[in-house]
């Protein structure tokens, strides 16, 4: 399992078009991919669920991979995740 805190530096946020994003980058990947944000886990896969967190500027997510691919996974979800929220 891999894990790791990611800090939201884009004014806008979690929206719609930052969600689809890192939502279509982590399911390129077998591994169960979840996101937290101030205690609430949903699935890194759904946009619906990353909209939902209503994470904000400032805001930071955790996010856990597990699964076979794993190491993959994460440099790929640190990269969607600052290209889009960064």
């Amino acid at each position: 399992m891999r894990q790791f805190d990611f800090n939201i530096t884009s004014e806008i946020g979690m929206h719609a078009r930052p969600a689809a994003g890192v939502a279509r980058e982590a399911e390129r990947y077998k591994s169960k991919i979840s996101i937290t944000h101030d205690d609430i886990t949903l699935n890194g896969k759904s946009i619906i669920g990353l909209v939902a967190l209503k994470a904000r500027f400032g805001d930071d997510l955790t996010i856990t991979i597990d699964g076979p691919d794993e190491d993959e996974a994460e440099k790929g979800m640190r990269k969607a995740l600052k290209e889009n929220l960064g």
